[in-house]
């Protein structure tokens, strides 16, 4: 959502937090660091990932999230998450 209302951005900041668990990666120890060794182990001539698909792996690991969906063709790469199918 894009928009210059103070209002709308406040409603749906407290809309988010009452539905949804937000995450805060100051509580994951070594963040930066480890969402960086992930982006070296996938990062190569054939393949690019971005800082924010590493940091979802890092993500989903600290907070046993065991499936994660995404549109992204390429994410099935990652070894260390399961990732679900859309059917």
């Amino acid at each position: 959502m894009k928009t210059k209302s103070i209002e709308l951005t406040k409603k749906a900041y407290y809309f988010l937090n009452d539905n949804f668990s937000i995450i805060d990666e100051f509580e994951i120890e070594k963040y930066n660091g480890r969402v960086f060794s992930i982006f070296k182990k996938y990062n190569s001539k054939n393949y690019k990932s971005s800082f924010i698909d590493c940091s979802s792996i890092i993500i989903a690991n600290n907070f046993d999230i065991d499936y994660v969906v995404s549109l992204d063709k390429f994410f099935n790469k990652f070894e260390e998450i399961e990732l679900m199918e859309l059917k």
